[in-house]
């Protein structure tokens, strides 16, 4: 949700004037996550990666310089085809941080207001890193389409924690 600023008068008429302070939305970065997960150089429709139907915040993200619309061609407004930036990628795999707000007037950005959060805690309690990443508990990537294994005892010998095991890229079985 956006918070209205006054930022000073009209040099002309001494009206008010107005900007947005805006935060980072849980629900974009977590579609941006989905994203950089399937991305693999092409342009993304948006009904495919974002984390909820009703998701439309996600073009906000490129105010952070996240995400792009398609590159080349001619650009329509309502293509929907998206791709991360390389900022991007390296911020949903937590490699850099972001202002957590950004101060916008008329769609210009103004300033980027602290704090500096991590890609974790821009998605808050709403929604697992892992899962979105497609990462096991040791942090190595599994594939989430495929079904998981059938073991009927988990890590505690009692069965009873409803972990998911899982067979890595290597072969190896780990469980989230």
């Amino acid at each position: 949700m956006a918070t209205k600023l006054k930022i000073g008068k009209c040099k002309h008429c001494g009206h008010p004037e107005y900007a947005w302070k805006k935060r980072i939305i849980s629900t974009a970065v977590a579609s941006l996550c989905k994203l950089v997960k399937m991305y693999d150089g092409q342009p993304i429709h948006l009904d495919v990666f974002t984390a909820k139907a009703s998701d439309r915040n996600f073009n906000q993200l490129k105010l952070w310089g996240l995400v792009e619309t398609e590159s080349g061609g001619a650009q329509k407004r309502s293509s929907g085809l998206w791709e991360p930036t390389g900022f991007g990628i390296m911020f949903a795999k937590g490699e850099i941080r972001v202002m957590e707000y950004v101060v916008t007037k008329q769609n210009e950005i103004i300033r980027f207001d602290p704090p500096m959060i991590t890609v974790r805690q821009a998605l808050g309690k709403k929604f697992n890193y892992r899962v979105l990443m497609g990462m096991n508990r040791q942090g190595r990537r599994v594939d989430l389409n495929q079904r998981p294994l059938n073991l009927a005892v988990g890590p505690c010998g009692d069965g009873e924690h409803g972990e998911s095991y899982y067979r890595d890229e290597d072969g190896s079985v780990s469980y989230s």
